[in-house]
């Protein structure tokens, strides 16, 4: 329901949103979406990072900056 692309720099490019996951009733669950998908996100990238390095990536270090 809803979508963040960052790169691996950490980078947030985009946020979108399902409109049917938009209720101005039930905007607690809209709040959730959007934090589960930033995390989903970063751990994405930090996956990739690490990758890309070798083990050697940015790895809990970005996600305790982010709050995760």
């Amino acid at each position: 329901a809803v979508k963040v692309t960052v790169t691996g720099g950490m980078d947030f490019q985009s946020v979108v949103i399902d409109p049917s996951a938009v209720d101005p009733d039930d905007v607690d669950m809209l709040q959730d979406l959007v934090l589960a998908a930033i995390r989903d996100a970063v751990a994405q990238a930090n996956e990739l990072n690490t990758d890309a390095l070798g083990g050697l990536g940015l790895g809990g270090g970005l996600e305790g900056l982010l709050g995760g």
